[in-house]
């Protein structure tokens, strides 16, 4: 059984696993306890609390892990922006850790799909793009799409838009018109790393909500708000409410006519207060 490959790996706790399995493979007399004294560690099972998710590898054992592990320089800084990426609390140290581990080429390479999914949400530009692709008047020039998107983006950013959309086969070449049309593609991303790309993309898109209240006359705009207060029970009520007008513009959109402009919908419910039990809702 060969070494696994490290940069095939999100999950540090799985490829220890695997890692592990792979040297009793070769080897009989490997053991946790053996790990665990190469490792420095104080604890003989410590490896196996680990690899089962009730204890985390902290700054003090990292060292120790990485030498029992037998990692160069560049494994070894890979897998402790993996570490830190699995332990981390917050989603900005998440996706701090986690662009650390996209400059990785080997990363990169074994995961080529996912990296391109994670960028496509990690910029709110990449879904208008998608829709000024498909406008009536779009004749392939890319500085028309940049001149026309707000707030404004330059024509690299386009471009690269646009290839990264082909990569991902959201769009192509219809080669009947030789337009640009739409495919049926869903983004598919891995739990922890469809999160992260999401709550960016969320942030990114509420500035841009902010900022077109300056940006825009009230006109050209539609931004609404209400505070309300309601039995915990009927939130559920309004989620459903609330999913069934998102189906409805979504059905407007897919009705079928050209794209003459691309608006950005937002629709948001969050807790204000705390519950009974005084944890968040």
């Amino acid at each position: 059984m060969t070494k696994p490959d490290l940069f095939s790996y999100l999950d540090y706790r799985k490829y220890l696993r695997d890692v592990h399995d792979a040297l009793k493979a070769k080897d009989r007399k490997h053991s946790f306890r053996s790990f665990a004294k190469e490792a420095g560690y104080t604890s003989p099972n410590f490896l196996q609390l680990v690899i089962g998710g009730t204890r985390n590898l902290s700054p003090a054992n990292l060292p120790g892990t990485i030498r029992a592990l037998g990692l160069n320089k560049q494994e070894s800084e890979f897998f402790a922006n993996m570490v830190a990426f699995e332990q981390a609390e917050g989603f900005e140290e998440k996706n701090f850790h986690y662009q650390r581990m996209l400059r990785s080429r080997r990363f990169t390479e074994a995961r080529p799909i996912e990296k391109g999914q994670f960028e496509y949400l990690d910029q709110w530009y990449h879904p208008a793009v998608r829709e000024m692709l498909v406008h009536r008047e779009f004749t392939g020039d890319p500085a028309w799409i940049a001149d026309r998107i707000r707030p404004r983006v330059t024509q690299p950013q386009v471009e690269k838009s646009i290839q990264l959309l082909k990569r991902l086969g959201l769009v192509k070449i219809d080669e009947a018109s030789g337009k640009w049309i739409q495919t049926e593609i869903q983004i598919s991303t891995p739990p922890e790393i469809a999160s992260l790309a999401v709550a960016n993309y969320h942030r990114a898109v509420l500035k841009l909500a902010a900022e077109s209240i300056d940006g825009f006359p009230s006109e050209a705009r539609d931004l609404r708000s209400v505070t309300l207060g309601i039995p915990q029970s009927r939130y559920a009520e309004v989620k459903r409410k609330m999913e069934e007008m998102w189906r409805e513009i979504l059905a407007l959109s897919e009705a079928g006519g050209p794209v003459e402009e691309v608006y950005q919908i937002n629709m948001q419910a969050f807790p204000l207060t705390r519950g009974k039990d005084g944890k968040d809702a």
